[in-house]
């Protein structure tokens, strides 16, 4: 007869996390949830927040937060001490607890928030599109709370160790209060609001330490009821920035653009339907500086019009191909003390004024210089680019700088 085999004794490392640091935080999600899991445009099946995802997050704002303490080398080596590299895994440990799936947004009625609603310019990825045939995305319903626990390594010298704690503890607080959970965390989906208690450092302490990163925070002057409501509010300030028109000449259909794109495109491609007669005023994609790519759609082309098909404006690598440019415009809901805000975060060192873009029409292609400017047309701010001129936008709007 086979015996079993003896059972191994308590593994010596048993209380390996003793000689760790360990901070936990409880957090709540406020608004809705697009994608998350492994898959784009995807929650993951089993739970709704990844730990690979916050690692990620992390190091981004650790960047923006620390990434010109010093010179390159230094940097690098001070964020490969923490999140690893190519040669080293990363010290830093991460764990979610909770955070299960969830349940879902309905999608009918814009998925709950109202067709043509602000919400709807910030998850307009997940919607489904009947023209081109693809399904739509599940958004993962706000209002759950989960915790996430950070462990650091305490082998280190005790003054490095507690350097090293302080950075995660800061880019994990800037995430908290800047970023959010899955994508289109940039129009506030998937954003987070503290509910553990104890001490933190404040959002003014974490703006103080951003001034590197040279970030502007405005707030409209007026409270809302809650994080929903505020979401909106942004969303809504944004789009009505973004899509200033003139009035349409029938009821509940809009005018022309007020923008220079459309009349660039049209001068381009030498595609022009009928009653868009050309525009005076200047040519070029004042826009791209609020990120890139952007696809052109024109309504009367699917009216069988001769208007441009869709164009897209794409940001041109140095190697010639084409990438993306993340908008360095957040719109957000902001809680500040016990109350939300509807909040706009300006990253001011990421809008790239000297980028060089392409317009790819089909087959047809055309340059940065046959684009014209990317600085100049903004409506009504003739003498400023998009960033500047949305700022004095926000203004008129009762909105002010957080300081």
């Amino acid at each position: 007869m086979r015996t079993l085999p003896q059972a191994p004794t308590r593994p010596n490392d048993a209380d390996a996390w003793q000689r760790y640091t360990t901070l936990e935080y409880k957090l709540k999600v406020v608004t809705p949830i697009m994608g998350g899991g492994a898959e784009a445009g995807q929650p993951e099946k089993g739970f709704a927040v990844r730990p690979s995802a916050i690692r990620g997050h992390l190091r981004f704002w650790w960047r923006r937060m620390y990434g010109r303490a010093g010179t390159t080398e230094e940097v690098r080596n001070s964020e490969n001490a923490i999140f690893g590299s190519t040669e080293a895994p990363s010290k830093l440990v991460i764990e979610v607890i909770g955070a299960p799936a969830t349940a879902m947004r309905n999608e009918g009625d814009g998925f709950g928030f109202g067709r043509s609603s602000p919400e709807g310019y910030a998850f307009f990825p997940a919607q489904a599109n009947r023209a081109q045939g693809t399904p739509s995305k599940p958004l993962t319903k706000e209002g759950f709370d989960f915790s996430v626990r950070l462990r650091l390594p305490a082998v280190a010298p005790q003054e490095q160790i507690q350097e090293q704690i302080t950075q995660v503890q800061n880019a994990f607080f800037a995430w908290v209060y800047f970023g959010g959970v899955g994508a289109r965390t940039r129009r506030g989906m998937g954003s987070l609001e503290v509910i553990s208690a104890g001490q933190f450092p404040t959002m003014q302490k974490i703006m103080e330490l951003m001034e590197l990163a040279e970030i502007v925070i405005m707030t409209t002057n007026q409270a809302s009821q809650n994080a929903l409501q505020a979401w909106r509010q942004s969303l809504d300030v944004y789009k009505g920035f973004r899509q200033q028109r003139r009035l349409g000449q029938e009821r509940n259909r809009p005018g022309r653009s007020f923008w220079p794109e459309p009349e660039t495109i049209r001068d381009l491609t030498g595609r022009r339907g009928r009653g868009h007669q050309p525009l005076p005023g200047q040519r070029g994609f004042p826009r791209a500086v609020l990120g890139l790519p952007i696809v052109f759609h024109f309504i009367n082309r699917e009216r069988g019009e001769d208007d441009p098909g869709a164009t897209t404006l794409s940001p041109v690598r140095q190697d010639g191909k084409e990438g993306r440019m993340a908008s360095p415009v957040i719109t957000k809901a902001i809680k500040i003390g016990d109350t939300w805000f509807a909040g706009v975060i300006f990253l001011r060192d990421q809008a790239d004024r000297n980028i060089q873009v392409q317009l790819q029409d089909g087959n047809n292609t055309y340059n940065s210089q046959q684009c014209g400017s990317i600085i100049r047309g903004v409506p009504n701010y003739p003498d400023d680019d998009a960033i500047q001129a949305f700022k004095k936008y926000l203004i008129a709007r009762n909105y002010s700088e957080v300081r």
